[in-house]
């Protein structure tokens, strides 16, 4: 959950820098499902009293002089996985396909069993939410997730069907790989795209 002035400063990077290189996702507990909000909220043990923004798995000072370094700094790791997604849906029905290759061999077969757990999350996120003072963007509405023990140099493809109540025009799909055991809660990869629509 964001507080107004990171929310706006997060906008004006995305739009103007870095589009869709840059994967936002707001558990805003007055939007999300409870148990989204919870699931996410246990694993980083941050509260709801205040927002925080978390940033490539740690909580960072919303400060843009802080959290600016730290978001180019995770954009300039070399990807362990390449990730690739396209979605589309009507106004009650959809579909998301999502397509992982590992291009690290900083994994084997073995390792998976004793080192982090790795999960890939597929996350329906909705912008323009009117708030009471602005409207709220990157909101998770629906949230899939799974593990994935993909030792070098293999693939995953997945389709995830959902239904759903949410204006189309607003959605869009983000994945991303994340270590859920790690002190570092580190994310190895994101992307997100905007909903195809389809007409019914």
């Amino acid at each position: 959950m964001f507080c107004k002035n990171t929310e706006q400063l997060l906008d004006t990077l995305k739009t103007n820098i870095y589009r869709d290189s840059l994967a936002i996702i707001s558990y805003n507990k007055d939007f999300v499902d409870s148990s989204i909000a919870n699931l996410r909220e246990n694993f980083y043990q941050i509260g709801f009293d205040h927002p925080a923004l978390i940033v490539d798995g740690n909580k960072t000072s919303d400060d843009s002089a802080s959290f600016v370094p730290t978001i180019n700094t995770a954009r300039s790791v070399l990807p362990k996985f390449n990730i690739s997604l396209t979605a589309q849906a009507n106004a009650t029905d959809g579909s998301i396909n999502l397509n992982i290759i590992t291009v690290d061999s900083f994994l084997t077969a073995d390792s998976f069993q004793t080192v982090d757990s790795i999960y890939a999350f597929i996350a329906i996120c909705q912008d323009s939410i009117p708030g009471i003072l602005k409207d709220f963007n990157y909101i998770c509405r629906q949230l899939y997730y799974f593990p994935i023990a993909l030792p070098y140099p293999d693939t995953l493809d997945t389709t995830i069907i959902f239904t759903h109540s949410f204006p189309v025009d607003k959605l869009h799909a983000l994945s991303f790989i994340q270590a859920l055991v790690s002190t570092s809660k580190t994310v190895y990869q994101s992307a997100t795209v905007p909903f195809s629509i389809v007409q019914q």
